[in-house]
């Protein structure tokens, strides 16, 4: 099984897809940060900045699974959460908010932690399989 999982991870088209979807994800992220607001501010907006960075350290963490680091992701992550929050300061129909920015930081340390929970538990059942498969 994990076999199949890191050759279908490793095959061309899937690292396609996967930087494809990056690319879906900061255009996504880069417009509704920076249009006009269509959610009042209060507890619904943290929640979004919350999920939307936290999505963005899992879209970005797959892009880069093959050559970076999640150190790499959680500093693009963080950098990236930043920048947009900050830029709202300078456009005329948004505003920065110093809780959005902990919300979006927030958001990238949940992504962080489930990847490495994830990969940790993909190490164990590869290591379970490896000891499977000399018996």
């Amino acid at each position: 099984m994990t076999d199949f999982i890191d050759k279908l991870i490793a095959h061309p088209a899937t690292q396609l897809i996967t930087w494809l979807q990056f690319a879906v994800a900061i255009t996504i992220f880069t417009y509704y940060t920076t249009t006009p607001i269509f959610i009042p501010a209060g507890n619904t907006d943290m929640a979004l900045h919350f999920l939307g960075n936290f999505l963005l350290f899992l879209s970005a963490r797959t892009a880069f699974l093959m050559i970076k680091s999640h150190w790499f992701v959680v500093a693009f992550a963080l950098i990236y959460g930043s920048l947009m929050e900050t830029a709202q300061y300078f456009l005329p129909s948004r505003y920065f908010d110093a809780l959005d920015l902990l919300a979006n930081w927030l958001g990238v340390l949940a992504g962080f932690i489930l990847a490495v929970l994830i990969e940790f538990g993909y190490k164990k059942l590869r290591e379970r399989t490896a000891v499977k498969k000399t018996k």
